[in-house]
């Protein structure tokens, strides 16, 4: 899997004329691994176990990007001892 990409979007406009977007990424994946989940309809981030219920695999990775791959935690503040 790749872990950097460039994208360049064109857009057409008639008041704007040509509008263009350089969307360039050069770091890694949050979730470089997802799984789909037939039984769920769902994919999933292998690693931390984060969940997108998109169909489409890139849209499902374009919105788990958004968030850390991190294990869910439970913190507590109490002292031991």
């Amino acid at each position: 899997m790749p872990s950097a990409c460039s994208i360049l979007i064109v857009l057409q406009d008639q008041a704007l004329g040509e509008v263009r977007l350089d969307c360039s990424m050069d770091r890694k994946m949050k979730h470089p691994e997802l799984r789909w989940n037939p039984s769920l309809q769902e994919w999933f981030c292998v690693k931390c176990g984060r969940t997108s219920d998109h169909i489409d695999q890139e849209n499902a990775k374009t919105e788990l990007e958004l968030f850390e791959c991190a294990l869910p935690t439970t913190r507590t503040d109490d002292k031991v001892g």
